[in-house]
């Protein structure tokens, strides 16, 4: 499907950093978002630079709360 890699957020709870070990840091160019909530800042915090979050679902739920620092400081180098 083309996926370099995939990564499962039940066996690998710290999934971000997985993702950022298999990119050499630079982050995936695509994250598809199944859970939501309390999830989605392990989304943003694995998301390259100009990557995409598709949220496709919200299994722990529909609300985020996290720091909107990472997010602005997230910028290309």
């Amino acid at each position: 499907m083309g996926a370099d890699v995939t990564v499962n957020y039940r066996t690998t709870p710290d999934w971000d950093a997985a993702v950022l070990d298999a990119t050499d840091g630079l982050g995936a160019d695509l994250i598809v978002e199944t859970v939501g909530g309390a999830n989605f800042p392990r989304s943003v915090n694995a998301a390259a630079i100009d990557g995409t979050i598709f949220v496709i679902g919200f299994v722990a739920g529909m609300e985020v709360s996290m720091p909107v620092l990472p997010v602005m400081t997230k910028k290309r180098a």
